[in-house]
């Protein structure tokens, strides 16, 4: 079963898409004539209109403290570039500030509206838009040790 979820928490949030299906149809002969691999794709954009969020999106890591690293600004939205790759087979990795604990707002500060069935847009390197739905969340509160 493939399971959209938005996980929220104080100051990060995180998001997880799934392609919703997939289709592999290559034949011998197709396998033949491929010259060169397509260069992987890596999220650039994202738009949520029922979260309120358009911004860009940064590649992330993880901190020297072992824990995933999140965008050093309260504007754009992290791609983990260790994991799955929008589009391809799993789970992608997205995550952001929801607020500063204070006044400033993150891109994620909406994302608690989300209900089923909304929309999901993310922009790839290439220019593809793939197109996700909301099918549940789920609300964590943040572990901070």
């Amino acid at each position: 079963m493939n399971k959209r979820i938005i996980f929220l928490s104080v100051l990060a949030a995180f998001l997880y898409l799934t392609p919703t299906h997939f289709t592999s149809e290559i034949s011998a002969p197709a396998v033949m004539n491929i010259v060169q691999a397509a260069a992987p794709v890596t999220p650039t954009y994202i738009t949520i209109p029922n979260a309120k969020l358009t911004t860009n999106i940064i590649e992330v890591g993880i901190t020297g403290e072992g824990k995933l690293d999140v965008p050093g600004n309260y504007t754009e939205v992290g791609w983990y570039k260790y994991g799955t790759r929008p589009g391809e087979i799993g789970s992608t990795v997205l995550d952001g500030h929801v607020d500063n604990g204070g006044n400033i707002p993150g891109p994620f500060k909406h994302l608690k509206n989300l209900k089923p069935g909304d929309d999901i847009f993310v922009t790839v390197s290439s220019g593809k838009i793939l197109h996700y739905k909301v099918t549940g969340s789920e609300v964590h509160p943040i572990d901070m040790g």
